[in-house]
This record gives structure tokens, C-alpha cells and sequence, in this order.
């Protein structure tokens, strides 16, 4: 099984499709090239005096820095139609609203050695244990900053890898890289194995990622100490939900007397609100658990 390519103007339904088959999927050119070029600046600044992450993870000559919307320029990923359109689909069936779970931005050089293969969900182990097929709690995208080529070190991703027994481990017969040119972005879900490749290549390798998680589970990355309050104040309305700065459900995540779909700002908490920049769709926001 390999992984299907979609150019961005191709209809969304068939791309989930094929996510839920194979577990990952590759949208060409999804960021202009000019846009990204700026992304990709943007990343040069921020790691250029970085030291090279944990060898044992991250393989080793790999410098990589969190908290991507920390800074306002990266949020246009995060608000993306595209984006949202396939966490809608992927994820609300499993919750009733989505939220940031990571984020990183990256930089390959020669040598290192692969990133060990996992599944995102393992970090909820062992109380959501794997289930091949089951749920679809995370939802990841890596954008390709630079051109991603076996030689520099493209993600290895083995398709369908969600739907396998727990036990079973990926040989390099499974795994395909996931080659793509600057601007496009990989998506997989949860239960699908992946790891970083070692590059051999005398070019770096650049990346942009974020994971998007249901708004009932634990963020893997603190977004509310990540991206502040005084920061989060200055983006979008969709940018602040995601961040999880609204209450999820009918009281996950309360503040009295704050507005339930943005708890940045005061408002009745004892009231059906809209969704405002998602469809419209009614959310019933309380104060609190119900005495």
C-alpha cells in the first residue's frame, strides 16, 4: 500500500477517503511557493542558533524548536480552509470540537541517525490503548519547508498501519518516505506509524508540523503557557479556539463569567453561543457543572 497525492483543488471527501484507508495522505503544493519561502525564512531565524535536539528521539543532527504559534506569522496553517475542512471530518466524529495538540518547526542536516517509529496516539498509553481502526483522536501535518526527497531525510510513513494488530512492527518493506516539494504538506492520523529519516543529503530539510487532538484530551503540548493569554489575544477567534481558549462540550474547561466560545473575553456564561467562524453550529456554553 503507498500513500495517495491530491493536488489542493481535488475534492476533500476523496481525500479522507483515502486517509481512512491508508492512514496518511500528501496534498502537492498546498502553500504557495512564495508563502512558504517566507515560512521557511521565518524557521532559518529561529533555529539558527539552536542546538540539536535529543539524540534518542529526534535521531541526532536535527535542531527543532516548539511552540510554532507563539509566533503570529504560522498561524495562517493553523486557520488554513483546508485544514479545518479535514479535522471537520477526521476528527468531530470522535468530539465535539478539536484543539492544537503540538507543534514544531524543524531542520534535517547529513547524518543523525532515523527517528524510532511511533504512533502519536502512544502517548495516551496505556489508558487510551491502541485499537487498529479505531477512533481517530490525533491528526497530524507536516509541511514541507524545503523540498522533502529520500536523501534529505522525508518522514517515513507506513500506510495502513492504523488498521494493523498492536503487536505487529514495521519492517523497512512497510514504510514508504514521504517525497514531496516544497509547500505540500503530509497528513496522517493517529494510529499510523511514522518516524523522521536520516539525511545524507548536503542540503537541510525543513519543516513545519502540528497536530490538532479531540478537545477532551490532554494537549500534548500546554498551548495556555505556550501561547499566553496577552498573545492569544492578538489572533483570530478560530486561532484562540484551536488553541483551547473556549470550553469544549458543555463545561470542559469552564471560567465563570467567561464567554464560552472564547474564554478571552467576558460574557454571560449561562448561554447557547454560535461557533462563529465554523459553520454556525449552536454550542451550549454553562458555568459550570450542573449542582
Amino acid at each position: 500500500m503507498g500513500i495517495r497525492y491530491f493536488e489542493p483543488s481535488e475534492p476533500v471527501a476523496d481525500m479522507v477517503d483515502a486517509l481512512t484507508a491508508a492512514g496518511a495522505i500528501i496534498v502537492r503544493n498546498h502553500i504557495p511557493t512564495a508563502r512558504m519561502q517566507e515560512f521557511r525564512s521565518d524557521v532559518d531565524a529561529m533555529l539558527d542558533s539552536e542546538p540539536f535536539a535529543d539524540e534518542h528521539f529526534f535521531g541526532g543532527a536535527h535542531r527543532v524548536k516548539f511552540g510554532l504559534f507563539r509566533e503570529g506569522n504560522f498561524v495562517d496553517l493553523l486557520v488554513d480552509d483546508l485544514v479545518g475542512q479535514l479535522a471537520d471530518a477526521v476528527l468531530l466524529p470522535s468530539c465535539n470540537a478539536y484543539q492544537v495538540h503540538a507543534t514544531s518547526c524543524g531542520q534535517i542536516l547529513a547524518g543523525g541517525n532515523d527517528q524510532p517509529l511511533h504512533r502519536a496516539d502512544d502517548i495516551f498509553e496505556p489508558f487510551l490503548p491502541y485499537e487498529p481502526g479505531g477512533p481517530v483522536r490525533i491528526l497530524s501535518f507536516m509541511w514541507a519547508g524545503s523540498d522533502f526527497t529520500a536523501e534529505n531525510g522525508a518522514t517515513r510513513i507506513a500506510p495502513g498501519s492504523h488498521l494493523w494488530p498492536r503487536d505487529r512492527q514495521a519492517t523497512d518493506d512497510d514504510l514508504v518516505q514521504a517525497e514531496m516539494p516544497q509547500g505540500s504538506v503530509a497528513v496522517w492520523i493517529g494510529g499510523t506509524v511514522h518516524g523522521l529519516a536520516a539525511s545524507t543529503a548536503d542540503t537541510t530539510r525543513t519543516s513545519l508540523f502540528m497536530s490538532l487532538s479531540a478537545g477532551w484530551l490532554r494537549q500534548e503540548e500546554n498551548q495556555y503557557l505556550t501561547v499566553p493569554a496577552e498573545v492569544a489575544e492578538g489572533l483570530p477567534l478560530r486561532a484562540q479556539q484551536l488553541l483551547g481558549y473556549r470550553v469544549f462540550g458543555s463545561a470542559l474547561g469552564f471560567v465563570d463569567g467567561r464567554d464560552g466560545n472564547c474564554l478571552l473575553r467576558e460574557g454571560n456564561s449561562l448561554n447557547l453561543t454560535v461557533d462563529e467562524e465554523r459553520g454556525g453550529q449552536a454550542i451550549a456554553n454553562t458555568a459550570g457543572p450542573t449542582p
